[in-house]
Protein backbone atom coordinates (compact mmCIF):
# COMPACT_ATOMS: atom_id res chain seq x y z
CA UNK A 1 0.00 0.00 0.00
CA UNK A 2 1.47 3.38 -1.03
CA UNK A 3 1.75 5.89 1.80
CA UNK A 4 0.75 9.40 0.79
CA UNK A 5 2.15 12.53 2.38
CA UNK A 6 0.28 15.81 2.56
CA UNK A 7 2.10 19.09 1.95
CA UNK A 8 1.36 22.82 2.06
CA UNK A 9 3.00 25.82 0.40
CA UNK A 10 3.62 29.03 2.37
CA UNK A 11 4.83 31.86 0.13
CA UNK A 12 3.71 35.40 -0.65
CA UNK A 13 4.51 34.78 -4.31
CA UNK A 14 1.23 33.26 -5.52
CA UNK A 15 2.97 31.68 -8.51
CA UNK A 16 4.55 29.17 -6.09
CA UNK A 17 1.03 27.81 -5.52
CA UNK A 18 1.24 26.48 -9.09
CA UNK A 19 4.99 25.96 -9.56
CA UNK A 20 5.61 23.59 -6.64
CA UNK A 21 2.64 21.23 -7.29
CA UNK A 22 3.60 21.21 -10.97
CA UNK A 23 7.20 20.28 -10.18
CA UNK A 24 6.22 17.32 -8.01
CA UNK A 25 3.07 16.11 -9.75
CA UNK A 26 4.95 13.05 -10.98
CA UNK A 27 5.30 11.88 -7.35
CA UNK A 28 1.99 10.15 -6.63
CA UNK A 29 2.70 9.82 -2.91
CA UNK A 30 2.64 13.60 -2.33
CA UNK A 31 -0.78 15.25 -1.97
CA UNK A 32 -1.13 19.05 -2.17
CA UNK A 33 -3.32 20.21 0.72
CA UNK A 34 -3.27 24.02 0.84
CA UNK A 35 -1.53 27.26 -0.11
CA UNK A 36 -1.03 30.25 2.21
CA UNK A 37 0.28 33.73 1.48
CA UNK A 38 0.78 34.54 5.17
CA UNK A 39 2.47 32.75 8.06
CA UNK A 40 -0.46 33.44 10.36
CA UNK A 41 -2.89 31.68 8.04
CA UNK A 42 -0.54 28.71 7.78
CA UNK A 43 -0.18 28.57 11.57
CA UNK A 44 -3.96 28.62 12.04
CA UNK A 45 -4.25 25.73 9.57
CA UNK A 46 -1.53 23.66 11.22
CA UNK A 47 -3.13 24.07 14.64
CA UNK A 48 -6.09 21.98 13.49
CA UNK A 49 -4.84 19.91 10.56
CA UNK A 50 -2.14 17.24 10.23
CA UNK A 51 0.55 17.98 7.66
CA UNK A 52 3.66 16.02 6.71
CA UNK A 53 5.66 18.51 4.65
CA UNK A 54 5.76 22.30 4.30
CA UNK A 55 7.42 24.36 1.58
CA UNK A 56 8.15 27.62 3.43
CA UNK A 57 9.44 30.87 1.98
CA UNK A 58 12.07 32.63 4.07
CA UNK A 59 10.87 36.01 2.83
CA UNK A 60 7.47 36.58 4.46
CA UNK A 61 6.06 39.92 5.65
CA UNK A 62 4.36 38.95 8.91
CA UNK A 63 7.11 36.58 10.10
CA UNK A 64 10.15 35.29 8.24
CA UNK A 65 10.73 31.59 7.72
CA UNK A 66 13.29 31.30 10.51
CA UNK A 67 10.88 32.83 13.03
CA UNK A 68 8.13 30.48 11.90
CA UNK A 69 10.38 27.47 12.44
CA UNK A 70 10.97 28.73 15.98
CA UNK A 71 7.21 29.07 16.52
CA UNK A 72 6.63 25.54 15.26
CA UNK A 73 8.74 24.23 18.16
CA UNK A 74 5.60 24.65 20.30
CA UNK A 75 3.52 22.49 17.96
CA UNK A 76 2.98 18.85 19.00
CA UNK A 77 3.49 17.53 15.46
CA UNK A 78 5.15 20.13 13.21
CA UNK A 79 5.64 19.25 9.55
CA UNK A 80 9.07 18.61 8.11
CA UNK A 81 10.06 21.76 6.22
CA UNK A 82 11.83 22.64 2.99
CA UNK A 83 12.89 26.27 3.34
CA UNK A 84 12.97 28.40 0.18
CA UNK A 85 14.71 31.72 -0.44
CA UNK A 86 15.29 34.17 -3.28
CA UNK A 87 18.88 34.55 -1.99
CA UNK A 88 20.15 31.11 -1.04
CA UNK A 89 23.79 32.21 -0.65
CA UNK A 90 23.02 35.10 1.72
CA UNK A 91 21.06 32.96 4.19
CA UNK A 92 22.79 29.58 3.86
CA UNK A 93 24.95 29.93 6.99
CA UNK A 94 22.01 30.74 9.24
CA UNK A 95 19.82 28.13 7.56
CA UNK A 96 22.18 25.36 8.61
CA UNK A 97 21.37 26.12 12.26
CA UNK A 98 17.75 25.06 11.66
CA UNK A 99 18.32 21.47 10.55
CA UNK A 100 17.69 20.49 14.18
CA UNK A 101 14.27 22.18 14.02
CA UNK A 102 12.70 19.81 11.46
CA UNK A 103 14.03 21.72 8.47
CA UNK A 104 15.27 19.05 6.07
CA UNK A 105 16.48 21.20 3.17
CA UNK A 106 17.20 24.79 2.15
CA UNK A 107 17.22 25.82 -1.50
CA UNK A 108 16.73 28.73 -3.84
CA UNK A 109 13.38 29.39 -5.47
CA UNK A 110 14.85 28.86 -8.92
CA UNK A 111 15.11 25.10 -8.29
CA UNK A 112 14.81 22.67 -11.19
CA UNK A 113 13.28 19.18 -11.35
CA UNK A 114 16.55 17.51 -10.34
CA UNK A 115 16.95 19.72 -7.26
CA UNK A 116 13.38 19.17 -6.03
CA UNK A 117 13.86 15.43 -6.52
CA UNK A 118 16.82 15.56 -4.10
CA UNK A 119 14.67 17.37 -1.52
CA UNK A 120 11.81 14.90 -1.79
CA UNK A 121 14.17 11.94 -1.46
CA UNK A 122 15.61 13.55 1.65
CA UNK A 123 12.10 13.96 3.04
CA UNK A 124 11.26 10.30 2.40
CA UNK A 125 14.40 9.14 4.18
CA UNK A 126 13.66 11.27 7.25
CA UNK A 127 9.94 10.48 7.21
CA UNK A 128 10.68 6.78 7.56
CA UNK A 129 12.91 7.14 10.60
CA UNK A 130 12.25 7.85 14.27
CA UNK A 131 13.01 11.53 13.59
CA UNK A 132 9.58 11.87 12.03
CA UNK A 133 7.64 10.68 15.08
CA UNK A 134 5.51 13.46 16.58
CA UNK A 135 6.49 15.00 19.87
CA UNK A 136 4.70 14.07 23.04
CA UNK A 137 1.79 16.47 23.35
CA UNK A 138 2.17 18.68 26.43
CA UNK A 139 -0.43 21.28 25.59
CA UNK A 140 -2.63 20.26 22.64
CA UNK A 141 -2.95 22.90 19.95
CA UNK A 142 -6.16 23.56 18.07
CA UNK A 143 -9.65 22.24 18.63
CA UNK A 144 -10.15 19.77 21.45
CA UNK A 145 -12.82 17.07 21.77
CA UNK A 146 -13.88 16.71 25.41
CA UNK A 147 -16.33 13.92 26.03
CA UNK A 148 -17.40 11.30 28.57
CA UNK A 149 -19.23 11.10 31.85
CA UNK A 150 -18.73 13.69 34.57
CA UNK A 151 -16.61 11.26 36.58
CA UNK A 152 -14.63 9.95 33.62
CA UNK A 153 -14.20 12.44 30.80
CA UNK A 154 -11.37 12.71 28.30
CA UNK A 155 -9.93 15.44 26.09
CA UNK A 156 -8.48 14.66 22.67
CA UNK A 157 -6.84 16.99 20.08
CA UNK A 158 -9.11 16.63 17.06
CA UNK A 159 -6.24 17.01 14.59
CA UNK A 160 -4.60 13.89 16.06
CA UNK A 161 -7.65 11.59 15.89
CA UNK A 162 -7.70 9.23 12.90
CA UNK A 163 -11.08 7.49 13.37
CA UNK A 164 -13.77 6.29 15.79
CA UNK A 165 -15.25 2.82 16.18
CA UNK A 166 -18.36 2.10 18.29
CA UNK A 167 -18.76 -1.34 19.85
CA UNK A 168 -21.17 -2.49 22.57
CA UNK A 169 -22.00 0.97 23.96
CA UNK A 170 -18.35 2.07 23.92
CA UNK A 171 -16.71 4.43 21.44
CA UNK A 172 -13.03 3.85 20.74
CA UNK A 173 -10.88 6.85 19.81
CA UNK A 174 -7.86 6.09 17.65
CA UNK A 175 -5.30 8.83 18.27
CA UNK A 176 -2.27 9.12 15.97
CA UNK A 177 0.82 7.48 17.52
CA UNK A 178 -0.90 7.00 20.89
CA UNK A 179 -2.75 4.20 22.62
CA UNK A 180 -6.39 3.63 21.76
CA UNK A 181 -8.77 5.62 23.97
CA UNK A 182 -12.29 4.59 25.00
CA UNK A 183 -15.38 6.29 26.43
CA UNK A 184 -18.82 5.02 27.39
CA UNK A 185 -20.70 7.23 24.91
CA UNK A 186 -22.83 6.81 21.81
CA UNK A 187 -21.21 7.48 18.44
CA UNK A 188 -24.01 9.94 17.70
CA UNK A 189 -22.87 12.03 20.66
CA UNK A 190 -19.31 12.12 19.33
CA UNK A 191 -20.49 13.04 15.83
CA UNK A 192 -22.48 15.99 17.20
CA UNK A 193 -19.35 17.43 18.87
CA UNK A 194 -17.04 17.23 15.86
CA UNK A 195 -16.53 20.42 13.80
CA UNK A 196 -18.32 20.47 10.45
CA UNK A 197 -16.35 19.27 7.45
CA UNK A 198 -13.61 17.35 9.26
CA UNK A 199 -15.07 13.83 9.29
CA UNK A 200 -17.37 11.39 7.51
CA UNK A 201 -19.52 8.62 8.96
CA UNK A 202 -18.89 5.58 6.78
CA UNK A 203 -21.10 3.10 8.63
CA UNK A 204 -23.40 2.91 11.61
CA UNK A 205 -20.40 2.22 13.86
CA UNK A 206 -17.52 4.11 12.20
CA UNK A 207 -16.42 7.72 11.70
CA UNK A 208 -13.26 8.61 9.77
CA UNK A 209 -11.37 11.91 9.95
CA UNK A 210 -10.94 13.28 6.42
CA UNK A 211 -7.33 14.43 6.84
CA UNK A 212 -6.15 10.87 7.43
CA UNK A 213 -7.72 9.34 4.31
CA UNK A 214 -5.11 8.22 1.77
CA UNK A 215 -7.17 6.04 -0.61
CA UNK A 216 -10.67 4.77 -1.19
CA UNK A 217 -12.84 2.74 -3.52
CA UNK A 218 -16.53 1.83 -3.56
CA UNK A 219 -16.11 -0.67 -0.74
CA UNK A 220 -13.39 0.62 1.58
CA UNK A 221 -11.57 3.66 2.89
CA UNK A 222 -7.85 3.46 3.67
CA UNK A 223 -6.55 5.75 6.42
CA UNK A 224 -3.05 6.65 7.58
CA UNK A 225 -2.28 5.36 11.06
CA UNK A 226 0.69 5.38 13.45
CA UNK A 227 4.16 4.71 12.09
CA UNK A 228 3.10 5.57 8.51
CA UNK A 229 1.08 2.35 8.29
CA UNK A 230 -2.43 2.17 6.90
CA UNK A 231 -5.76 0.62 7.87
CA UNK A 232 -8.76 -0.30 5.69
CA UNK A 233 -12.32 0.35 6.91
CA UNK A 234 -15.47 -0.86 5.18
CA UNK A 235 -18.09 1.56 3.84
CA UNK A 236 -21.63 0.38 4.54
CA UNK A 237 -23.86 -0.09 1.49
CA UNK A 238 -26.41 2.27 3.06
CA UNK A 239 -23.93 5.14 3.24
CA UNK A 240 -21.90 4.37 0.11
CA UNK A 241 -23.42 6.95 -2.23
CA UNK A 242 -23.22 9.77 0.32
CA UNK A 243 -19.64 8.95 1.37
CA UNK A 244 -18.27 8.63 -2.17
CA UNK A 245 -19.89 11.89 -3.23
CA UNK A 246 -18.28 13.72 -0.31
CA UNK A 247 -14.86 12.24 -1.05
CA UNK A 248 -15.03 13.10 -4.76
CA UNK A 249 -15.98 16.69 -3.90
CA UNK A 250 -13.14 16.87 -1.42
CA UNK A 251 -10.63 15.81 -4.07
CA UNK A 252 -12.00 18.35 -6.55
CA UNK A 253 -11.48 21.15 -4.01
CA UNK A 254 -7.84 20.09 -3.54
CA UNK A 255 -7.04 20.04 -7.26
Amino acid sequence: MTVRYSYIVVDENISMKTIIPHKIKAYDNFLFSAYFSSVQDAWNYLKCNPCDLMFLSLEMSDMDGFEFLELLESHPHPPLTILLSTDEVKHSTKAHLYYCKRMIDFMGKNFDNQRIAVSLERFLKVANTALFLPKMIKEPIGQILTIGTQSNSGSYPISQITHFIHERNYTYFYVYNQKRQVQYVALKQVEALLPAGCSVKISRNSIVMLDYIVQWNEENIVIRTAGNTTKSLKISSRRKEQVLKLLRNMMLRKQ
